[in-house]
């Protein structure tokens, strides 16, 4: 499953995945596998509370995951006839409605991007599962892009806040 680098989207955004299966033994496992593709940004929240019994130096965790959205196949790039590429197209969440946060062992809320791929019913027995799950970091808005500068000030660019206050700091020791 390739992503893009960093992995740290804005909630709303529409995040490209490439899939790549390849087979050069049995290309006929491309075919059957290729629909069973299931691509899905998860949600996992995870509560630390002490646990009454065991070990007191053990904290219990309690760890929730909710399904977020499924990926929408756009194209297969069958590059070969035991290579195919599969693209995709997750939206993170919904716009300004998604944030990764954490409070060191007390709760945390994360967001995964988790691949699977099943094989049909009738061969259930004869072939494996594969899952794959990428962590990914999800924000409320934009940061640090000249995006977030142009929303904020109406769509004029100005000098960020702690380079103008810089300057005034830097004058007034000339003096």
């Amino acid at each position: 499953l390739s992503l893009p680098s960093p992995l740290c989207f804005t909630s709303g955004e529409r995040i490209p995945l490439a899939l790549s299966l390849s087979s050069p033994c049995n290309p006929v496992l491309i075919k059957l596998l290729a629909p069973t593709v299931n691509i899905q940004l998860i949600k996992r929240t995870t509560l630390w509370v002490k646990d009454s019994g065991g070990c007191p130096h053990e904290p219990y965790r309690s760890v929730r995951e909710v399904l977020v959205n499924t990926a929408e196949l756009r194209y297969i790039d069958d590059v070969g006839p035991s290579f195919s590429l599969l693209n995709y197209e997750l939206k993170a969440g919904k716009c300004g409605g998604e944030t990764s946060w954490k409070v060191q062992h007390k709760a945390d809320v994360q967001y995964i991007i988790r691949a699977t791929l099943r094989p049909p019913q009738m061969m259930a027995k004869h072939l494996p599962s594969f899952r794959c799950d990428h962590l990914i970091q999800l924000t409320t808005d934009h940061y640090g892009t000249l995006d977030t500068e142009l929303l904020v000030m109406g769509g004029v660019p100005v000098p960020a806040v702690g380079l103008g206050s810089g300057h005034v700091i830097a004058r007034s020791l000339s003096y």
